[in-house]
């Protein structure tokens, strides 16, 4: 007697259990912190890039490189219908059309760029474009919906290959919002 009660229960619970493993999570809307664990080393990828280069100018490009392109410990995503809005530790946003249109964006130190951005759950793809190269960002979320990849691809006639490297990031709550 009681099995015939508990059976209904424990195949509704059974049922939802496979439901959630099975149904990945597309939202990349959220906030992501460092894993330091899953990232690569920026300044190895840098010094990988411009070991070919003249040793004259190797290592002011490794500076300059290394300064426009930090280790960033929170990224912030979200979207509307019209927006894409992303957010690098506490810098402010960079707001982006979300029909992909491309659009001028001055960086902090006064660095400019044409920035393009496709969001494509669960990928969000972001290229800017300088005058000395470009850089592509593709944050891409994992399966579970609990971490994130920010893979970093910057390409310059300047340089004689081009710079890649990941940063890996874990899910965190809405309440650790950026300021």
């Amino acid at each position: 007697m009681h099995l015939q009660k508990l059976f209904p229960f424990l195949a509704c619970v059974m049922s939802l259990s496979a439901a959630a493993v099975d149904a990945p999570v597309h939202d990349l809307q959220g906030v992501y912190t460092l894993d330091a664990a899953a990232s690569d080393s920026i300044n190895s990828a840098i010094e990988n890039g411009t070991a070919d280069m003249n040793f004259a100018i190797r290592g002011l490009a490794r500076r300059r490189i290394a300064q426009t392109n930090p280790r960033y410990e929170r990224i912030r995503l979200s979207r509307t219908d019209a927006t894409i809005m992303v957010q690098f530790d506490s810098r402010a946003a960079i707001e982006l059309p979300a029909d992909g249109r491309s659009v001028p964006w001055t960086r902090e130190d006064g660095g400019k760029y044409i920035v393009t951005a496709q969001w494509s759950a669960p990928q969000l793809l972001m290229h800017f474009d300088a005058d000395d190269g470009q850089r592509t960002n593709t944050l891409l979320l994992s399966p579970d919906g609990l971490s994130l990849e920010l893979k970093v691809r910057l390409t310059s006639s300047h340089l004689p290959k081009p710079i890649e490297y990941t940063l890996g990031y874990r899910r965190g709550s809405l309440s650790q919002g950026l300021h």
